[in-house]
C-alpha cells in the first residue's frame, strides 16, 4: 500500500507501538520506496515532512506514536 501511493520517504521516531510496520518496511521492502528517515523526536519528523512538501510539492509520510512516552 505504501508503494501504491508512491511515498518516497517516511519520517519516523521508532517505537514498539508500530514494530510490525517498521519490520515490514525494513525486511520486506528493503527500506526502499519508501525509505525510512529516523528522527529523534516526533516534532522533527513532522517538520521534515512539512519542509519536504513545501520544497518539492510532493507529499511525504510520517509515522507517529499513539502512546505517551
Amino acid at each position: 500500500m505504501l508503494r501504491a501511493i508512491e511515498l518516497p520517504y517516511l519520517a519516523l521516531n521508532p517505537g514498539a507501538s508500530y514494530r510490525g510496520l517498521h519490520d515490514s518496511i525494513v525486511n520486506y521492502l528493503g527500506n526502499e520506496r519508501p525509505q525510512m528517515l529516523l528522527c529523534l523526536h516526533e516534532e522533527s519528523a513532522v517538520a521534515i515532512a512539512h519542509g519536504y512538501a513545501k520544497a518539492t510539492g510532493r507529499m511525504m509520510g510520517v509515522v507517529l506514536h499513539s502512546n505517551v512516552g
